[in-house]
């Protein structure tokens, strides 16, 4: 597969990590020891160059904040990631392989698990995942990928908007910087069908789809079913035709924007999906 889309100009990484693959300490354990690093390197180049690939994506979830849990990983993950990907990067350049790595979008687990210049320097493009701000774990209703801060929203940082500037704040080149973007919606069973607002009480996800077959998430082909018939107890943030209505205003602002604080604008990034 590599070789084939390598002949159409594309870049074909392999990734590593994540949300499932992310429990437990082991990849803490493998930072944590230079020896364990070492022999990981060896591989992974030994691995990478036999495959044909162009390099490894990164995706552990998290550094110190272990499954967002920040109080389950010890505070040196931060600086042996940081020791990890710089030893990556030596390793790689020889062999012009290329090293990124999808992080969080949540400035409380950029503060605990990120040394955000030496991600920066070390890191080609930076995946940030600008999604699953909310969902039925919150146990209400919210925006799976709010742009901007809304005021119901409990955490102000808890947007697209504001998680891009963070980075970029702490040290991360905008030129680095990919922008994540969901291809499914968070869906929910609510507490009283009656209300079915921002913030309203759930009690958890949603009824599964038929194809992706998870409570709580619904594809985005899956989400047109909701057009055509009435469902009770699910939570629509938006209509589908109030979906391409945001989007075009959102370009509008993008283009309007000339402002160094302004709206952050960027084309492509990772695609989460089910």
């Amino acid at each position: 597969m590599a070789h084939k889309n390598h002949k159409k100009g594309r870049k074909v990484l392999l990734a590593l990590g994540g949300w499932n693959d992310s429990a437990g300490d082991k990849y803490s354990k493998l930072v944590s020891s230079p020896s364990s690093r070492a022999a990981f390197i060896e591989h992974a180049v030994e691995f990478l160059k036999k495959y044909d690939f162009d390099g490894l994506d990164l995706d552990w979830e998290y550094p110190k904040c272990w499954q967002v849990a920040c109080n389950k990983g010890p505070d040196s993950d931060k600086a042996n990631f940081a020791a990890w990907i710089k030893e990556l990067k030596m390793a790689f350049e020889p062999h012009g392989l290329l090293l990124t790595a999808a992080v969080t979008p949540s400035k409380t687990v950029v503060d605990a698990g990120y040394d955000v210049p030496a991600t920066n320097k070390y890191l080609d493009y930076v995946s940030i995942m600008t999604y699953d701000y909310h969902g039925q774990w919150d146990k209400k209703t919210g925006h799976v990928a709010p742009m901007y801060d809304h005021p119901m929203n409990s955490k102000d940082f808890f947007n697209v908007n504001y998680t891009i500037h963070y980075w970029i704040k702490k040290g991360l080149d905008p030129k680095k910087v990919i922008l994540g973007m969901p291809t499914y919606g968070q869906s929910f069973t609510l507490a009283e069908a009656s209300e079915n607002g921002l913030q309203a009480k759930s009690h958890g996800g949603g009824e599964a789809g038929e194809f992706t077959r998870a409570r709580g998430f619904l594809a985005y082909y899956e989400v047109f079913t909701f057009q055509t018939r009435s469902i009770d107890g699910f939570f629509t943030s938006f209509r589908i035709s109030d979906l391409s209505q945001d989007q075009e205003r959102g370009l509008e602002a993008c283009q309007r924007s000339r402002e160094p604080h302004g709206p952050i604008c960027f084309q492509g990034g990772p695609v989460g999906r089910i």
